[in-house]
């Protein structure tokens, strides 16, 4: 029997963080709305933060 494969979350999480960001940076390209340099160094960390807390996760449900 095959067993089906869990997709990784941490990649998940973060691929999803990256994708969001630059749907940012996309739309402050078109003059859509106006992003400080300011608003992203803590949108990074907190997609950083996001996959390590998705690894955590991760980790515990293996034990």
């Amino acid at each position: 029997m095959k067993r089906e494969r869990e997709p990784h979350l941490p990649s998940l999480v973060v691929g999803i963080g990256l994708i969001l960001f630059g749907a940012l940076l996309l739309l402050d390209a078109l003059d859509v709305v106006d992003v400080s340099a300011g608003a992203v160094a803590p949108l990074l960390l907190a997609i950083a933060g996001a996959g390590l807390l998705a690894t955590g996760v991760r980790e515990r449900r293996r034990r």
